[in-house]
Formats: structure tokens, sequence, C-alpha cells
């Protein structure tokens, strides 16, 4: 699994194909309000839908119908960019279709025992993580596998 904030992210830390392998092995996709170059992304991401549309035109006494067939983005970045707090957008995979738009809630609105008194702090597994240390073995890790 790969959370990143933005693509941004994954481009600084691993070559431009790198990034790209990383984020074309993505399977699942949840995304929410970002900049320009993320919204873009997720609305290629999304893909497009064929749309028709059909204008009358009236003259003399002779009418015509024409039909126009496009592709429309299914979200458009403007759309992206406008999203609320705590929406969000993704596709799935799942054998019922994948695509997903929400709105998140305060974890108490699903529950009344999801609420932060309730819970019970985590146990500590490691004491102390060198987060440099282990990023680097990562990103060490991922450039031998994409060696191969």
């Amino acid at each position: 699994m790969v959370a990143v904030q933005n693509m941004s992210q994954l481009k600084n830390s691993y070559s431009h194909l790198e990034a790209e392998e990383i984020q074309e092995s993505f399977a699942n996709y949840f995304i929410g309000r970002g900049p320009l170059k993320s919204a873009q992304y997720l609305s290629e991401l999304m893909g497009k839908k064929e749309t028709e549309s059909t204008s009358t035109t009236e003259s003399d006494k002779k009418v015509s119908k024409t039909t126009h067939q496009r592709e429309n983005a299914i979200v458009t970045p403007q759309e992206v960019m406008n999203f609320k707090k705590g929406e969000f957008m993704g596709n799935i995979v799942h054998h019922s279709g994948g695509f997903f738009k929400m709105k998140l809630q305060p974890l108490s609105a699903y529950h009344r025992k999801l609420s932060p008194k309730y819970f019970k702090p985590l146990p500590t597994v490691c004491e102390h993580i060198d987060i440099d240390a282990n990023f680097k073995k990562i990103k060490r890790e991922v450039e031998e596998t994409t060696r191969l």
C-alpha cells in the first residue's frame, strides 16, 4: 500500500521512471481536493464518458434533428479543485464497478463509540525508528526491484 498526499511526493523520492512504475501499480485510488496538477491527474485517471446531444433546427416548413456524440471527462479538474472539506473521489477494484464520490463525516457521526474518548492507545511496537534510514532502505529496495 502506498499513501501519498500528492504525486509530487512520489516524484521527489524516486526517479521519474520509478515514480511512474509505482504509480501505475496502484489498483485503488482515494483522492481529495488538491492543486491543479493533482486535479488534472484525477480527471485523466477517471477517464471519459460518451454523451449524446440532439439539436433541432426549424426553417420554412422543414424540421431537422442532428445528433452529436462526444466524450466528456467523468470529472473535470475544476470539479476536483472545488471539492469541499471531506469530499473524495476514487476508483477501487471491485466486481460491481469501482468509481465513487463521497463525503466523509467525523468519526463520531458513524458510531458514538468512534469518538476519541473511547480510543485506547496503540501498543508501542518499536521504541525508536530512524525514519530517514527506514525511508532510504525502502527506496533502495524499490530501486533493486525495478532493476530486475
